[in-house]
């Protein structure tokens, strides 16, 4: 099992009518090596975080509230030794779904966001591969930024998205809906 200082975590906002659950472990390991704890550490990340943290929201919540949790393209499209990161976004999603029609009756939303390579300072020079594969095979040519996420986030958190619970909208600049292949 891994230390917490690798676990990816940023911080989960609660407001009276609105919840981001955006805490996250994505450290790859290979199928063949991962260890129960392995799973259990990355459910526990990725998906009873989430589960905890909304429970424990609800109560504040009005009729009109929203919760966005925050999955992965992983969940669908996988890589070499993201087996349980996969998954474990994959379950979230259907976490999402759950809410969604158990809340609903309240008057609360919920949706998930899946987004894809997020850029940031220096990721080009750590995993110039990996960058230059999402760049050559998303059709906006480039990673998306956090902002891009993060207003993805307010506007279902929004009244404007009143009508919308139980979905999941990537935000990975068209990756996706791309067969991924340079031309």
């Amino acid at each position: 099992m891994r230390s917490a200082s690798s676990m990816r975590c940023w911080p989960i906002s609660i407001g009276s009518d609105g919840l981001v659950n955006n805490s996250a472990d994505q450290t790859p390991m290979p199928l063949t090596e991962l260890t129960d704890a392995d799973w259990q550490h990355m459910l526990q990340a990725n998906v009873i975080a989430a589960t905890r943290v909304t429970r424990a929201a609800l109560g504040s919540f009005s009729p009109a509230g929203a919760i966005v949790n925050i999955s992965s393209v992983e969940a669908s499209s996988t890589f070499p030794n993201h087996a349980h990161y996969a998954a474990s976004k994959a379950a979230l999603e259907s976490l999402t779904r759950s809410l969604a029609v158990e809340l609903g009756p309240r008057g609360i939303r919920a949706n998930a966001i899946a987004p894809g390579l997020i850029e940031r300072v220096g990721l080009a020079q750590d995993w110039p591969q990996g960058h230059r594969w999402w760049s050559e095979g998303a059709p906006n040519r480039r990673p998306v930024t956090a902002g891009e996420v993060a207003a993805a986030a307010a506007f279902l958190l929004s009244e404007q998205a009143s009508g919308i619970s139980g979905v999941v909208l990537p935000v990975d600049g068209g990756w996706t809906a791309s067969a991924r292949t340079s031309f």
